[in-house]
């Protein structure tokens, strides 16, 4: 639950109105929007996903990433795909002493892709502008990259640091891993990651 702040896009009607590449096209019929990120701009920390997945944005699009900032969540029997990684995230971040009002949260593409397939290069390449935007914006201490892809993009492997100018970029497991596998050891191990930084 948040504080009396609340978190807010960056960029939103310039994402909302982008034609960098042809996704939009590819999937007008079936997305809601594009998801530009979301957070508290004067954040330390940038939680940094791939894309938005398509099922999310069939089923509880919100137009923040992962769903994060909507109190809106499906329990029990009823909690799909989306919630319970959203519900990881949000226990991955809190077993590493993260406040939630201390985090923007983006993805390097800011659109699903048809049928939920992997972003190809160009794509990524079209829409990786507006994450150096947000950057430039924000200014963070320190970066999470979620999953190996979005790792690789700093030369990292999951469970791997390094500082690069003034910012730490942390690689981290997706908490998707953590729902499809029952495996949250790395929710401690990004703990012990972030304290070599303090």
């Amino acid at each position: 639950m948040t504080g009396t702040r609340k978190p807010e896009h960056l960029f939103y009607e310039e994402i909302q109105a982008c034609e960098r590449c042809d996704l939009c096209s590819l999937s007008i019929n079936e997305r809601k929007g594009k998801t530009p990120g979301a957070g508290y701009t004067d954040a330390d920390i940038v939680v940094l996903g791939l894309a938005t997945g398509f099922y999310r944005d069939k089923d509880v699009f919100s137009g923040t990433p992962f769903n994060f900032f909507n109190e809106e969540l499906y329990d029990g029997e009823g909690m799909n795909v989306a919630s319970r990684v959203r519900k990881a995230l949000e226990e991955m971040l809190e077993t590493a002493g993260i406040d939630r009002e201390n985090v923007f949260i983006t993805n390097i593409m800011k659109c699903s892709t048809p049928k939920d397939r992997e972003p190809d290069n160009e794509e990524i390449a079209a829409c990786f502008n507006w994450f150096n935007e947000e950057i430039a914006a924000i200014k963070p201490k320190m970066i999470i990259c979620l999953g190996q892809k979005v790792s690789s993009f700093f030369a990292l492997k999951p469970m791997e640091s390094q500082k690069q100018g003034n910012t730490v970029i942390i690689a981290s497991y997706h908490p998707a891993y953590s729902v499809y596998s029952g495996n949250k050891r790395f929710f401690r191990e990004l703990k012990k990651e972030i304290e070599k930084y303090e």
